[in-house]
């Protein structure tokens, strides 16, 4: 069962870089051979003692007809390169903290991580973060294949962008120029004007001095994107209570809640015990993200939370659960408002069981965001954080919810409604799935 907040999403764009190409004349029924992309007769190109090849003849009519052809092709090269880029980034990405890996070192059991972020999860438990196989520090190699990879994909961007550095100055050059001749235009018009004026022997006085027009900024120029006030990383075991606060506060008029505790006078303490010991539990037992907002340089603010459980590690452990207190659970809760949790989960799981039908995917069971902070796409980004994971990994993200508004926010990021669940004695809810894009 989950809770969430719609937000709004929006895609930024991918700006390609315009490539020029020379072509010169190629006769028919003659070989030609391709220097620096430019399709050359051979008797043209003349190496020198130092291999140096000149090409000679100018452009013809026929080859200038044919450029568009070649510019399409070369647009089409441009958005091949990019979606190339973003398959190789979802190789090269950390599980742990979603960035991309700056030194990749492999487990025995086949995931790679950061070497700083894995050293730091290790010296919290010794597990793998993915599969929770028993894994030490000392187990964990170096993996040359995707350093090598990072290195190679940081050239990638040097590249980019110096040709994006270039060209913006090109296009700020070209706008200066015409700035100037509309200026220069301007000038004309007003000396034109005076001219006729002293030959009609009129007085200046009351003539309308025309104003240079002023500059529009630069075209395709784009300023630095500002750096974003957040910071998304996993919660940690004492930053529980915080999160049922947060939990609690965002989920008074959810569905799911509204059922659970109805209009029982202890509504907000019982429902901030049931949301601290499901953090704490999942905390040990699944993976939960936390969206931090920068209210000053050493100070954040918890604006949003994300449950889930990985692959292999869907489902809830009864003796964990009291491990962690919930056998309180009846005095803190109450007995009627428990065991409509409980009837509801019975029915959750069984839709859960049947729908992921034994694939492995990841069980989205909970995103909450704090009311002051709602509809400024910090839902999007937690979410987005798990779609990240689960696509790298090729494996399904299942979630349900019993907000239709929720259903708007989870299609917009590729979910696909599956089932509309209603249960005599349990609340309506959908049931969602997001197969993973690759």
């Amino acid at each position: 069962m989950d809770v969430q907040v719609q937000v709004n999403v929006e895609q930024p764009k991918v700006v390609g870089i315009e490539q020029q190409k020379h072509e010169v004349d190629a006769q028919p029924d003659r070989q030609q051979i391709v220097v620096d992309e430019a399709v050359v007769p051979p008797e043209v190109v003349q190496p020198d003692n130092n291999n140096n090849v000149d090409i000679a003849p100018p452009l013809q009519q026929e080859q200038v007809q044919q450029q568009p052809l070649d510019d399409q092709s070369n647009n089409n090269n441009n958005n091949n390169n990019v979606e190339s880029r973003e398959q190789i980034e979802k190789l090269i990405i950390d599980p742990i903290t979603m960035d991309i890996m700056s030194n990749a070192v492999i487990a025995p059991c086949g995931h790679s991580f950061d070497e700083g972020s894995i050293t730091g999860w290790l010296a919290r438990q010794s597990t793998c973060p993915l599969c929770k196989k028993t894994l030490l520090l000392k187990d964990l190699a170096p993996n040359y294949s995707l350093r090598e990879l990072i290195n190679h994909l940081d050239k990638i961007d040097n590249v980019l962008v110096d040709n994006e550095r270039e060209k913006r100055t090109q296009v700020q050059q070209e706008q200066k120029h015409q700035e100037i001749s509309s200026q220069i235009s301007v000038l004309a018009a007003q000396l034109s004007q005076l001219s006729t004026i002293i030959n009609n022997g009129q007085s200046a006085c009351g003539s309308p001095i025309v104003q240079p027009a002023v500059s529009s900024p630069v075209a395709g120029a784009s300023t630095e994107p500002k750096k974003a006030n957040y910071q998304i990383r996993e919660l940690w075991a004492n930053e529980a209570v915080t999160a049922s606060y947060l939990i609690e506060r965002s989920t008074r008029l959810d569905p799911f809640m509204n059922y659970f505790f109805q209009n029982v006078y202890w509504r907000k303490s019982g429902a901030e015990w049931y949301c601290q010991k499901m953090v704490e539990y999942a905390v040990k037992k699944a993976r939960v993200w936390g969206l931090f907002t920068e209210q000053s340089q050493s100070r954040q603010t918890l604006s949003g939370i994300m449950i889930c459980q990985p692959p292999f590690q869907v489902g809830v452990s009864m003796v964990d659960m009291l491990r962690i207190g919930m056998l309180g659970a009846p005095l803190k809760m109450g007995v009627a408002p428990l065991s409509r949790v409980l009837a509801l989960y019975e029915v959750a799981e069984r839709e859960h069981r049947i729908h992921t039908n034994g694939v492995p995917h990841w069980y989205l069971n909970c995103v909450c965001i704090d009311p002051e902070v709602q509809n400024k796409k910090i839902g999007t980004e937690l979410v987005g954080t798990i779609i990240k994971l689960a696509d790298s990994q090729k494996v399904s993200v299942y979630t349900d919810t019993a907000h239709p508004d929720n259903l708007r926010f989870f299609e917009r990021l590729g979910f696909k409604v599956m089932k509309h669940v209603t249960e005599t004695g349990t609340i309506p809810f959908w049931v969602l799935i997001r197969e993973p894009h690759f």
